[in-house]
């Protein structure tokens, strides 16, 4: 008679940062998820089977405050998981800090953390060697899209092009570059003739919205 295999409960994580796509029937989350329970079926016959799913859609992996892995991690802290699976481990965070204190959790409340593209599982020291690695390389990743971010803003500005959100009162926004809204312009005047004239910032207020 052969040993029975233990049954090991396995919690399936998918991030995405932004919404676009999220209505088309096969996703950022749908790829993420057949991709991460293949990699469970792949280790049926260590008595791995799918206990959870969590997923977080259009929420930034820079914070923890997220609905799906708050819960993931209730459920780790509850000792209801043995092993947590996902895409990649920047889709559990891109903040190395935030990443290596769940990790500490996992460790504590004898749950691993396995990625299924990347091949690495922490139940074994290699694999706890190298999600440390590869944790410092997505905040990493992280801080270089913020950087081309403020550059580019930067360059936006220099340019004398306007770099995008609601544009100021008295002004509209015309193939990227700020022009005076006509219809707004007399109150624009009227704003500061009432100012060089004394009124306090509330008077005005009171006068404009009588």
């Amino acid at each position: 008679m052969s040993p029975q295999i233990e049954t090991r409960r396995c919690a399936i994580y998918a991030r995405v940062s932004t919404d676009l796509g999220l209505g088309q029937e096969y996703n950022s989350i749908t790829a993420q998820i057949d991709c991460c329970t293949h990699y469970i079926e792949m280790h049926a016959g260590e008595g791995w089977i799918i206990s959870r799913v969590f997923k977080d859609e259009g929420i930034s992996g820079s914070t923890t405050e997220r609905p799906g892995l708050q819960a993931l991690l209730q459920e780790v802290e509850e000792g209801k998981l043995d092993h947590v699976v996902v895409y990649k481990l920047d889709r559990l965070s891109r903040n190395l800090l935030d990443f290596l204190t769940m990790q500490r959790a996992f460790s504590e409340h004898q749950c691993s953390l396995a990625s299924a593209t990347e091949m690495l599982d922490t139940s074994t020291s290699i694999g706890r060697a190298m999600v440390h690695i590869l944790g410092v390389f997505a905040q990493m990743e992280r801080e270089r899209i913020r950087e081309r971010i403020v550059d580019k803003l930067r360059a936006t500005r220099q340019a004398g092009l306007w770099g995008g959100g609601l544009p100021p009162y008295g002004y509209r926004c015309r193939e990227q570059r700020l022009v005076v809204d006509d219809d707004a312009a007399s109150n624009v005047k009227r704003i500061f003739t009432m100012r060089d004239n004394g009124f306090f910032p509330r008077e005005i207020a009171a006068t404009l919205n009588a």
